[in-house]
């Protein structure tokens, strides 16, 4: 009897084991999107050697002028006593110009997208927080009635049923009034009437930019991301890592639509939803200054 319950207890933790190691495999996988760069991790001992940081190099590639770089920095000496490296020079600046003037053109597009979200979100805290002091208001408003009633009846041996009836009332209206506020408080809606928001350039494949074709930053984007599996391209790395980061359903597509404003019927958004858009935003800014910041550093070097 000892020897099989021992067995059983044995075979329970073996079982409990596999189970809390699946968990972890799972969470790990889960979390591998959480936390992403898009550019390429430096190599310290090629820098050291004199060499391009690697998300300078990549970028080089996206404008297409790996071969001038390399041709300028061989020739640095060369700056100012021949016209064609000076050609050179002022063909690579002009691109890294072009590439820095569209990460601007989509940043401001961002703000413009935040700040019809923020409005949106205000107006709806403020409707929340309105039904959140009327309530307030008129619970206080109860307790005081009802109180004073209750106080009056105390006087008399009479009314002590009653007395304790109105307690009641008032501790069951206190409670409803705050039930109320839970309940209404977050299903304060409203029309989406915004614009697709940058967002959906990421979200939907097939939602380009005009300018697709000859952007250096969606050509960037559009191309895999170093580190990760499968050779996905960033715009899908950072589907993925919104999934994980950000909590987002990708596979609903009612979802994605509300998040981007991407969408064709009337349909209405909360204040989770607006919450969840201008977190995404500031998130999909903070990866286009990624590209800007590799930008910085090929102009370093090809100008010091």
């Amino acid at each position: 009897m000892i020897r099989r319950l021992s067995n059983i207890l044995v075979a329970a933790t073996l079982m409990l084991a596999a189970a809390t190691a699946a968990h972890a495999s799972a969470e790990s996988d889960a979390k591998a999107f959480r936390d992403i760069t898009l550019t390429p991790r430096s190599i310290p001992a090629n820098e050291a050697n004199g060499e391009l940081r690697e998300d300078a190099k990549e970028v080089a590639e996206v404008l297409d002028i790996t071969n001038l770089v390399d041709r300028l920095r061989r020739e640095k000496a060369n700056y100012g006593n021949s016209r064609e490296i000076q050609n050179i020079r002022l063909t690579c600046l002009w691109k890294l110009f072009t590439a820095s003037e569209e990460v601007r053109q989509v940043v401001n597009e961002c703000d413009y997208d935040l700040a019809q979200a923020q409005i949106a979100l205000d107006g709806l805290m403020s409707k929340k927080q309105m039904m959140f002091f009327t309530l307030s208001t008129a619970n206080f408003i109860q307790l005081g009635t009802l109180g004073i009633i209750k106080n009056v009846m105390g006087f008399s041996e009479v009314y002590h049923v009653a007395e304790r009836e109105v307690a009641m009332a008032q501790f069951g209206t206190s409670i409803a009034l705050a039930e109320t506020n839970q309940l209404i408080g977050p299903t304060w809606s409203r029309k989406i009437d915004s614009r697709p928001t940058m967002l959906s350039h990421f979200f939907y494949e097939n939602f380009k930019p005009k300018d697709n074709e000859v952007s250096y930053l969606w050509k960037f984007f559009n191309k895999p991301c170093p580190g990760f599996p499968d050779n996905l391209t960033r715009r899908q790395v950072l589907v993925r890592h919104w999934k994980d980061f950000g909590g987002m359903d990708i596979d609903n597509a009612k979802t994605v639509g509300k998040v981007t404003a991407n969408i064709t019927d009337v349909e209405r958004e909360n204040i989770k939803m607006l919450k969840k858009r201008v977190a995404l935003l500031h998130d999909l800014q903070s990866h286009f200054e990624e590209f800007d910041a590799s930008l910085y550093e090929l102009h370093k070097a090809i100008t010091n």
